[in-house]
């Protein structure tokens, strides 16, 4: 976890503090763009599909 705050930090000039970051975890009080930001460093893709559509195949 700490490799993937210092690349936040190193390219989108997120605080690198452990503690912060654990605590918005604990808390559940991560933004979306903070999500989006943190799967961008990973190399993820976030997608959003609509559930009702996938129910009635």
């Amino acid at each position: 976890m700490r490799k993937l705050l210092q690349k936040l930090h190193d390219e989108k000039g997120y605080s690198n503090s452990y503690s912060g970051f654990y605590n918005k975890l604990k808390n559940q009080t991560l933004k979306f763009s903070e999500v989006y930001d943190i799967a961008e460093s990973l190399e993820y893709e976030i997608i959003l599909k609509d559930i009702k559509l996938l129910s009635k195949k």
